[in-house]
């Protein structure tokens, strides 16, 4: 800083450098963002850490060279306390853009290239006073305004992201709207590349969102569900098809998404029917075991007992989801059979049959013939027991 109070920039002074390249890249259409500038300034020859960039911009903030885009937002000097949420947290600066000033009258220059910008886009010849060109503007983008609402409320709606570029042309479209006139023009010459490639985007995002909401809906599913039912082969289609769904480029990426969210589902039907008829089978034989050996037992008595088992059994109708718990009622069944037959011989027996679990006598490995002939005493005394008490013995 000059005694005179002016601040003055050298070419060794690393806030040139930084300047420069915000310079630039609005020249050309581009804001440069926190995310960009780390980036840069991380590499060779600078190799300077994020802190140190940070510290630089806040100097530039601080004498007035430098606006900061937040959320939307122009925010312009030191004193805007939403500085502390872009330097608070490393996210908000890298998504935060760094802008040169807006002058309340836009440069010659910058307008001429505007106006020849917009004039290739629109096939016209634009005016290049500020107001004229302002009202231009915010015509041309108007539709835009409505589309980024549709896609961002579709794409939350699905439970999917909404892509950075959507949410940066959001932000871009609001100055042009509410901004003053010299704000539109400026915001629209400085962010013309990114706000024209988020109009492709979008459009394509408008379109898949209109017809293929539905294939976006059951392709989260099958991205959320889980591996339950798939072959590894699935497993690694599930896993392409989340990083699809969590890509930009959805309109380029729908062909994929819709053939691997197709094989995903049926897969898994065809896994959920499988493990319901291995459960019809399993719970059949159990049945058919136990009135085998229960023959002298009342048909109605039998059935009562082998309730238990019967709400296991799957439904008429078989979903994907279900598979889940049908693998679990697999599991479940042979303990319910143990119940129901415990139940019966207490029938049979009137109350005289003693149930032993051997793991509850026999709790360690056994390794040797010693510890083998220790347990079968353990097994011997308490039948024995259960023998002097006038009961039957079953082990299980």
């Amino acid at each position: 800083t000059t005694p005179q109070g002016e601040q003055v920039v050298t070419d060794r002074d690393p806030l040139l450098a930084l300047l420069t390249e915000i310079k630039d890249r609005a020249a050309y259409g581009n804001e440069a963002t926190g995310k960009h500038l780390e980036a840069m300034f991380a590499a060779p020859p600078f190799g300077a850490p994020v802190e140190v960039v940070q510290a630089i911009l806040a100097a530039g903030i601080r004498g007035g060279l430098i606006d900061v885009i937040h959320q939307g937002s122009r925010i312009r000097g030191s004193a805007d306390q939403r500085l502390d949420r872009v330097f608070g947290a490393l996210p908000q600066f890298r998504a935060a853009s760094f802008v040169p000033p807006v002058d309340d009258e836009v440069p010659l220059d910058v307008r001429s290239d505007l106006a020849e910008r917009l004039g290739e886009l629109l096939g016209t010849h634009p005016p290049v006073a500020t107001d004229q060109l302002a009202a231009l503007v915010r015509s041309t983008f108007a539709s835009d305004v409505q589309i980024v609402s549709r896609v961002t409320a579709g794409l939350r709606g699905v439970g999917l992201p909404v892509p950075e570029p959507v949410t940066r042309c959001a932000g871009i479209l609001d100055r042009i709207e509410n901004g003053t006139d010299a704000e539109a023009v400026t915001t629209t010459a400085q962010s013309w590349i990114d706000l024209t490639a988020a109009r492709d985007l979008l459009g394509g995002l408008d379109m898949v969102l209109d017809q293929d909401l539905e294939t976006l809906r059951e392709a989260q599913q099958q991205a959320k569900a889980g591996d339950d039912g798939l072959t590894a082969e699935q497993v690694v289609e599930r896993q392409e098809l989340a990083d699809l769904l969590g890509d930009d480029n959805l309109a380029g990426n729908i062909a994929r998404i819709r053939s691997i969210t197709e094989r995903l589902r049926s897969a898994r039907a065809a896994a959920a029917e499988a493990v319901a008829d291995e459960l019809r089978d399993k719970l059949d034989a159990l049945r058919d075991r136990l009135r085998e050996r229960y023959t002298e037992v009342d048909e109605s008595v039998v059935a009562e007992a082998l309730r238990s088992l019967d709400e296991l059994a799957p439904g008429a109708e078989i979903s994907a989801a279900d598979h889940g718990q049908l693998a679990a009622n697999i599991e479940a069944a042979e303990a319910r059979a143990g119940r129901a037959a415990r139940q019966l011989d207490e029938i049979v027996a009137q109350g005289q049959v003693a149930h032993l679990v051997v793991n509850d006598l026999v709790t360690k490995p056994i390794t040797n013939e010693d510890e083998l002939d220790t347990a079968l005493d353990r097994i011997r005394e308490a039948v024995s027991v259960e023998l002097a008490n006038g009961k039957q013995v079953r082990l299980a």
